[in-house]
């Protein structure tokens, strides 16, 4: 099978890079991305993709998995290949301009492309209305700010951290000046280039000793149909190796994808205790209620049956919580509030009394059924959220929280929160102040952090038992 794969891999198209091997495994390079196909013999045989972007050396695209199944390996190569297809398209700097409705940012985003064009600089400029900014401007380098929306910039420069936000000088948009706004661009978009990218620091945890080495898997929703995957492999407690992957929910891949991550590890690692599990959704007697899961299926009965260990499987919230609760256990009450990128609906997880509150029917801290009637939107029309709606979500998402739990704690984490500050003012309008928990603010890593550390718990408990 292995030969088969590399001849079907040497006969495929590449036009958009150029073709080479060397002992057994493949670049496909070009001026904009570099793509890798790496083969690794082990007990079995794992295939590694990857694909870095050359204009930031990012890595956007990842996966591994175990080479047994042809048409699901073809179809992966396949998957690699559409990525690296949009990237030709967007090896220029993509900039995003942005005001109240997009209609003059049209005209001077039509401007800025024919003087790119003339002056041969390698930019394309497209224009949103402010209300889908949130939702564009992940797909872009850079992101101008028309003067009508000037004064959300200090806003939208917290939430979009690691992206250059530029206001347009009123003078210049005024009079279509696209020549001098293209300088301005250059100028700024060098200026980033050139900086120095800062490290995050990677964080470490642990819990009592324990004999077991214990994989976990943390999902998390990204945006609309996008999911990171952050799984680390504990050794009596302490982590031992750990990998980050995206990837783009297809029909009901969630699955697969799990089972890839899990096979892979195995195949590159020692074997393990037990396997858990925590991402977004109804989780009830093994089955998962979300998007690209089948809901028929008993995912725990499945891979209990395939890897031979115990399956613990759990909704994020509630592992998140747990996690949190490991590492600071003189709280005896706390929540997490969980919302993802433009989505209006989240996701609570909650301690009380120390105990970790699931209800009859696991569905405890599943608030959307307040909300949906608050809104009455459809799933499908929950994206496109701006920060002031996510605010007003929040305040609602929250009273029902303390109303009902009464927290010593509330952890959020919602990337269109840009200050905790705000939502504390938000609450203290019906709310007195001394009824109010703590209000803490977390990032995805915090998140994805508790997640792990809380589903590595249930693991011990479960094999204690």
């Amino acid at each position: 099978m292995i030969d088969e794969y590399r001849d079907w891999i040497r006969v495929q198209n590449y036009t958009l890079g150029t073709l080479s091997e060397k002992d057994g495994n493949f670049r496909v390079d070009s001026d904009f991305a570099l793509a890798e196909i790496n083969f690794y013999e082990l007990e079995m045989t794992i295939v590694e993709l990857r694909i870095t972007r050359k204009k930031d050396d990012e890595t956007v695209f990842f996966l591994h998995f175990e080479l047994r199944d042809m048409e699901y390996a073809k179809e992966l190569f396949v998957e690699m290949g559409e990525t690296y297809a949009e990237l030709s398209k967007k090896q220029s700097v993509q900039v995003l301009l942005s005001c109240t409705s997009a209609l003059t940012t049209g005209l001077v985003a039509d401007k800025l492309n024919q003087a790119a064009s003339l002056l041969s600089a390698d930019f394309h400029f497209d224009a949103v209305p402010f209300p889908e900014l949130y939702e564009k401007a992940p797909d872009y380098d850079l992101l101008l700010l028309a003067p009508q929306i000037a004064y959300e910039g200090a806003k939208i420069r917290k939430i979009m951290k690691d992206m250059t936000v530029l206001d347009i000088p009123p003078r210049l948009f005024a009079t279509y000046d696209a020549p001098a706004i293209l300088e301005l661009v250059r100028q700024k978009f060098a200026e980033r280039d050139n900086a120095t990218r800062g490290q995050i620091e990677k964080k470490t945890v642990s819990v009592s000793d324990n004999t077991f080495r214990i994989l976990s898997i943390a999902v998390l929703g990204y945006g609309k149909d996008l999911y990171r995957v952050l799984y680390r492999c504990y050794d009596n407690g302490k982590p031992d190796f750990e990998e980050r992957v995206m990837r783009r929910g297809k029909g009901k891949n969630l699955h697969r994808i799990l089972r890839d991550i899990i096979e892979t590890s195995q195949g590159m690692h020692k074997c393990f205790d037990a396997i858990g599990i925590t991402m977004p959704g109804e989780v009830r007697n093994g089955h998962v209620a979300i998007n690209h899961m089948d809901p028929e299926l008993d995912l725990v009965a499945d891979f209990e049956k395939r890897y031979g260990v115990p399956i613990i499987l759990k909704n994020n919230t509630q592992a998140g919580i747990l996690g949190f609760h490991a590492r600071h256990s003189h709280y005896k009450s706390a929540a997490l509030l969980s919302q993802g990128v433009a989505a209006r609906f989240g996701g609570c997880g909650a301690i009380v009394n120390n105990q970790l509150l699931e209800g009859a029917h696991n569905v405890a801290g599943e608030i959307k059924y307040i909300l949906r009637r608050f809104y009455g939107l459809t799933i499908s029309e929950t994206h496109g959220v701006t920060p002031a709606e996510t605010l007003e979500t929040l305040d609602l998402f929250s009273r029902c929280i303390i109303s009902l739990l009464d927290p010593e704690i509330l952890l959020v984490r919602s990337k269109l929160l840009t200050d905790i500050e705000d939502l504390h003012k938000a609450l203290l309008r019906t709310i007195p102040a001394a009824n109010l928990p703590k209000l803490r603010k977390i990032d995805d890593n915090d998140a994805l952090e508790y997640m792990l550390l809380g589903i590595m718990t249930l693991c011990v408990e479960r094999l204690v038992k």
